[in-house]
Formats: C-alpha cells, structure tokens, sequence
C-alpha cells in the first residue's frame, strides 16, 4: 500500500464517525446587536439602539422600543425613553409577566428607580414629585419638590425647604398621614428612608435617627448621617441568581473562528465569531455573523457513521458495468432535538438537504447514497452535516479510494512463424495488460500445459514466455489462458532448427 492510500485510509477510519457527547443549540436565535443576561431565562436585546426582554425560545416579553430597562426589585422593573437627561417612564414590567403601559408623561428620579411597598418615585412635566401603583395609578399625587422611596410605612418629601415623613393616605388627610417627629420642633432640613425602624434626620447640622413613631432616638455624627441616608434610600440587594458565570466551557479557534469544548471533548466545531458571558447552567452568548444569540449546551449525543456495505471501508468498488458502490449513512439525533437539516454532499460539491429521504426509528436516521465519482477518478469524497438553526452539530467528511474491476487483455501468442534454436526449443510469447488502476497478480497458462505467476502494475504490461519442443516441421493452435478468465491463441508454424 502506497504512502497516499495510507493517508486515505487513516483520515477515513478517523471520519466514519462524527460525534458529541453534548449539544449546543439556540435557546435564542443570533439576531440581535446586543444580549445581556437579565433575570432566570430572560434577557435584555438590543435592536437599533433600543432594548427590549426576550426569553429562551425567542419568546419576545418586551419589544425592542426602550432606551433603558432597570433590573427587578420587589418584583417590579422598569422601561422607558431618555429625553435629554429625563427618563420618561413608558412600562412597569412584573415578575409575573404582566405589562403596564404608562400613558401620562410620568419620570423617574435620578436615582432611587424602584418600586417599594409597591409605590413607585415619579415626577411629573411640572417637575413636582408624587407616587404611582405598580399598574401606573397616582397614591400620591405629584406635589412634592423632592420624595424618596417608602419604607416601613413612611416615604420622606420635601416642600419647600422641609423635609416632612407621610404615609399612603396622605392625599385623603394630610395631617393625619403626616408623621409628627420630636426633632426640632418637627422641622428637617433633609431626611432618609426609614430601615430597621430608624431614619436618619437632619436640622442644617444637627444630626439624629429617629424611629417610626417619630420619637428622638440619638444624636449622631454628620458622617454617621451620610452613611445611614446612602444605606437607608438604596434598593434592596436582591438575591444572587443561581446562573452565575462559569468556566467549565473553553474556547478554542481555528482559522478566525472559534468553537467550543470541556476538556478534550468538543462541544461545538469553530463557527462562531465569538463568545460573551457563559454560565453554569449551559447558557451561552455567542456572536455569528455580527449577531448576538444564546446558545444551549445540553447533554446528548448527535453522530454520523458511514458505512460501505455494513462496515467501516475506505475504498469503494466498481463493477464491470461502471456502478458505483452505494454507502450507507446512519445519524443519531436525538428527540428532544427540533428543527435540525441533515446535509450531504454525495461528492458532487454542493451541501443538499436530504432530511426527508432519511428513515428513521426512534432517534436513528438512514439513508443509502451512491456517491458521485468523476470518470476514471481514483478517489471522491462525501460529507455529512447535521445542523440546526446554523450550528453545526455533527460533520463527517470521508474520503474514499476508488477501486476499479480488474481489466487484463493478452495479445495472441506469437510471432507467427517461429524457429527452435539448436535444443530444438522454440520460444512463444504473449503481452499482458493491466488497464486497472491497481497492481494485480494472475496465472498464464499456456496449451502446452506450462503456466507462470505474474505481477503487473497499474496500467502497466508484462510479457509471458513458453517454450514448446520441435521436432519437424509442424504448424498448431497456441492458446493462452489468465486466471482472470481472459484469453488469446493463435496459429503458429514451427520449423526446426536444420
């Protein structure tokens, strides 16, 4: 076997199958300029400069029409249009996927955008703050210079240059829904959130906390005050997702592309411009073609095996008639899998959808090809790739020799008239051809009952002798015969040597 045909067969046994023991499909389709991990299954995109939410499965939740989106707070979050340095609030998003669109010009503040005990910070066109529901209806109406979230019953506003603390019902009766603080005289030149029933308060310089009955607790330093507003007004830290990131998946590239693996063990095959975020969950953001998607990686097993007549070969035969030996495809897909193509190239060129010609039975897919093969060529190749949505998820490429039937021709004995030598021994001969494409050994035998074994290479020829006595002057039919079935004779003069 020739240093080729070694390189063949090698890179065919390595081809016949084409598996992985894991599968990296689209939980969301890589059609978006931007992806950004939201919440649980949920994501922000980005389209033309807005964002919107999407959920695996291409489950649009919120379109793409916002310039902003807050994180979920308290089960709430929010989405609207920057206008200048306003932000226009246009939609209150829940937790449980309901939707409020807000249609009055409501605005956040500049920090503080969360909803708490489900009231919610706006400002209206005036500039004059109030509070809102989590369906977008006023709780308190806006008329307030400045407010802060409400925290255990009480919200701080500010009117003119006071700070002051109120409850939900303050438009119904303001004075009643006004919490009465010992702290000078009631006055307070600025205020924070109440948490763990203390607020901080302030009189200029004079610093206290004080609790929800408005009772004086203790004086505190200005540094103290700081640090409790800043702490007190935030929102709350809400729990860490249990999707965090992760690094069990690495990334490896050929030729500008890059691809997936753990391990040794290839997930998916260089194809992707290149990845984002990974997480411990298999959720991947991955780029292809400029796009932004979000890739599954599940376990599974997707394979290809090629086989020539039941088993794995690298050569494919002809037969007399110039028929080529079909092959045998069988894929393993499985049926949790949607939406997958399998392609083949029968040697032809050209990647063709063959999924409907295939035979399946449960998660195993057959198919029968006879592989295109150009006139007197010595070797093809095929290729088998199944793909879903664009990923490449199992390819096989196969090369296989091909193997022609074995064509001998034998030119008639001669010469014609022959004369033996002074042993009375005359030489007869006859040229074998080999019009095959591979070195083949036959017998000749002669009609003298001689025969001889003999190697001819690949579109080569060899001459075979036999020697027949003479005695007299003599003239008779010289046959030769191959193994291989073919033959020639012809009728030769003998004359003696005197």
């Amino acid at each position: 076997m020739n240093l080729k045909r070694q390189i063949l067969t090698f890179v065919a046994i390595l081809a016949f199958v084409s598996s992985n023991a894991k599968i990296a499909t689209w939980s969301i389709s890589p059609s978006y300029q931007n992806l950004q991990r939201y919440s649980g299954e949920l994501y922000l995109f980005q389209n033309n400069g807005k964002w919107g939410i999407i959920k695996a499965g291409d489950q649009i939740i919120l379109q793409a029409d916002y310039d902003f989106i807050t994180p979920f707070v308290n089960g709430y979050a929010l989405a609207g249009s920057k206008e200048g340095t306003k932000y226009l609030l246009q939609s209150i998003i829940g937790e449980d996927g309901n939707i409020s669109s807000i249609n009055e010009k409501f605005y956040l503040p500049g920090s503080n955008q969360y909803f708490s005990e489900d009231k919610l910070v706006i400002s209206n066109k005036n500039g004059k703050f109030g509070y809102i529901d989590p369906v977008g209806d006023i709780v308190v109406k806006c008329q307030f210079d400045n407010a802060l979230p409400f925290k255990e019953g009480y919200a701080p506003v500010k009117q003119g240059n006071y700070m002051k603390f109120i409850s939900e019902n303050y438009d119904r009766n303001a004075s009643r829904n006004t919490l009465a603080v010992d702290f000078h005289y009631g006055e307070m030149t600025a205020a924070g959130c109440f948490s763990n029933g203390l607020a901080p308060v302030a009189y200029n310089t004079d610093y206290a906390l004080v609790n929800t009955k408005g009772q004086k607790v203790r004086k505190i330093k200005e540094a103290d005050f700081k640090q409790t507003f800043k702490t007190n007004n935030a929102a709350p830290v809400n729990n860490p997702s249990t999707q965090t990131k992760s690094s069990i998946y690495s990334e490896y590239s050929e030729n500008g592309k890059y691809g997936l693996r753990q391990g040794d063990n290839i997930i998916v095959t260089p194809q992707f411009d290149s990845f984002g975020d990974k997480y411990s969950d298999g959720n991947i953001i991955a780029i292809l073609g400029g796009k932004h998607g979000v890739l599954c990686v599940n376990d599974g097993e997707v394979s290809i095996n090629v086989k020539v007549n039941g088993i794995h070969s690298s050569e494919l035969e002809v037969d007399r008639k110039g028929n080529i030996q079909p092959i045998t495809i069988e894929c393993n897909i499985p049926a949790k899998l949607a939406n997958y193509r399998i392609l083949l190239n029968d040697g032809n060129g050209t990647l063709i959808d063959k999924t409907s010609e295939f035979v399946r039975n449960d998660n195993l897919f057959t198919f029968t090809a006879i592989p295109s093969v150009s006139k007197n060529a010595d070797e093809c190749e095929t290729r088998v790739v199944i793909e879903q949505g664009g990923i490449v998820l199992a390819d096989n490429t196969q090369q296989f020799s091909i193997v022609y039937p074995i064509k001998l021709r034998v030119s008639a004995p001669g010469p014609t008239t022959v004369r033996a030598n002074e042993n009375d021994l005359a030489t007869v001969s006859s040229t074998i051809f080999n019009d095959s494409n591979k070195s083949v050994t036959v017998t000749a035998s002669w009609s003298n009952g001689k025969s001889s074994s003999v190697s001819i290479p690949a579109h080569g020829s060899r001459t075979v002798s036999t020697t027949f006595t003479v005695t007299s002057y003599t003239t008779k039919d010289v046959s030769i015969k191959l193994s291989s079935g073919e033959r020639a004779q012809s009728k030769i003069t003998f004359n003696t040597f005197f």
